[in-house]
């Protein structure tokens, strides 16, 4: 290891990795964090799409035909 990386025994390897790991750790559930509330904020945007379809049944003629592309798409080939 000291060739490669200047630690001169173990305990300077693990003591530099653990805060690696926990640095990574940080990161990791600051991201599942965001990701938890940005779920709240999409609920709402669902909410208000289902509420705009619900009320314009023309538009929700053309998310069904929409839905039916996307499940299907090589029907779709012109």
């Amino acid at each position: 290891m000291q060739g490669e990386n200047g630690q001169k025994d173990p305990k300077m390897v693990t003591h530099q990795y653990s805060r690696i790991i926990d640095e990574d750790r940080i990161r990791i559930a600051n991201a599942m964090n965001d990701d938890f509330y940005r779920k709240d904020e999409r609920k709402s945007e669902e909410e208000e799409l289902l509420s705009a379809v619900k009320n314009n049944p023309e538009l929700f003629k053309q998310f069904v035909a929409f839905m039916s592309m996307t499940k299907n798409p090589a029907n779709n080939i012109a």
